[in-house]
């Protein structure tokens, strides 16, 4: 009887081994499939994360630009850009306003140079001048 058990014993282990051989093959190709799904999702999170960072830029411009400054004026940072004129120098209307009041008539302050007042006729004169009349007829009259 025991040749008997130990025949028995050793063709169930025989199954049991081919058994769990078949259940790792199977195993292996569903974790292979898990990748590959792993894989897919990874993809479509990176393209659903840019998608949100672009939607995001556009809540914030489009934020700025409806509930934003109603002037001309603005800080010297406005949503992440510099500005082009440094502090140190002063603007155009600073500048004017500045300006002394005992400046002559002869001479105005242009940035760089010195231009007279005055030369506008001269550099006119030589073109020549015609003079022509236009009356309207008494019906267009008002």
């Amino acid at each position: 009887m025991a040749l008997f058990d130990d025949k028995i014993l050793k063709n169930n282990k025989n199954h049991d081994v081919s058994i769990l051989l078949q259940v790792i093959e199977t195993l292996k190709g569903t974790i292979e499939d898990l990748r590959g799904t792993i894989e897919s999702t990874n993809q479509a999170n990176q393209h659903l994360m840019a998608e949100v960072k672009l939607l995001r830029e556009q809540v914030a411009y489009l934020t700025d630009k409806r509930f934003g400054r109603s002037k001309e004026t603005l800080s010297n940072q406005v949503s992440g850009q510099l500005s082009l004129f440094s502090e140190d120098q002063p603007s155009e209307a600073t500048r004017s306003a500045e300006t002394p009041a005992t400046q002559t008539a002869s001479a105005i302050e242009v940035n760089q140079h010195r231009r007279k007042a005055g030369q506008k006729a001269a550099k006119i004169a030589h073109l020549p001048v015609i003079d022509q009349h236009h009356t309207l007829a008494e019906g267009d009259w008002i």
